[in-house]
């Protein structure tokens, strides 16, 4: 994580790290509305980017959550009175919006979060050029062959700077990881995509909880 001592006092870091979790604000405002959101277009955005801002000043380490749960927290509260002052305006009690997620509905709450996650997940994997069926194809049905990929995920991981370049450049350094995980070749190049996914899905933890404890994936920080 970023130094958050330099993030909270220097205004051109905190820039940077609020452009850098855009997308986090619009996976947790999209999925508590129940839409996707636009930016530039839909005032629920703008009110979870302040709410994010805010989440920064508040949050501590102590306090036992991460940054992201806490801003989570931050960012619903603040879009749930902005709806009840808009149910005010109106001086009458009807749903929020279409598609809304009544405070307090936490399973629908997560439904949609999944759901919005699931989206989060898709766009990242465009980005590796790897698609859902391939995916799927790659995925490994044996559990003693998931168990070895997850070590080697967790391996490579550590690595907090192999990880990066990996992920920038999309393409797994096969000799370089033989020797670091000790797997074969014949392992590694034939799940070369789905160790991508999950490599990508272990860098962005805090992003993709659910598909994290789902595929298997330790708590922990990558590099750390």
């Amino acid at each position: 994580m970023a130094d958050m001592d330099a993030v909270k006092s220097d205004r051109q870091q905190r820039d940077k790290f609020i452009e850098q979790h855009r997308p986090f604000v619009h996976a947790v405002a999209s999925g508590f509305c129940g839409r996707q959101l636009d930016w530039g277009r839909d005032e629920e955005l703008s009110i979870a980017l302040l709410a994010f801002n805010s989440a920064i000043d508040d949050w501590s380490p102590e306090g036992g959550a991460s940054l992201k749960t806490f801003a989570r927290i931050v960012i619903r509260r603040r879009l749930t009175d902005y709806f009840r002052k808009v149910q005010r305006k109106s001086g009458r009690e009807q749903p929020l919006t279409e598609g809304m997620v009544e405070p307090g509905s936490e399973e629908e709450l997560l439904r949609l979060e999944r759901v919005t996650e699931i989206q989060a997940f898709e766009e990242q994997l465009e980005r590796l050029n790897i698609s859902f069926k391939v995916l799927a194809r790659e995925s490994p049905r044996q559990k003693q062959v998931r168990q070895r990929l997850l070590e080697a995920v967790e391996k490579i991981s550590a690595r907090r700077e192999l990880t990066e370049e990996i992920l920038e450049k999309g393409r797994l350094p096969l000799e370089k990881l033989m020797g670091l995980t000790g797997e074969t070749r014949k392992v590694l190049g034939k799940r070369r995509r789905y160790l991508l996914a999950m490599l990508m899905i272990n860098n962005k933890r805090e992003e993709f909880p659910f598909i994290a404890e789902y595929l298997g994936l330790k708590g922990g920080k990558p590099g750390e």
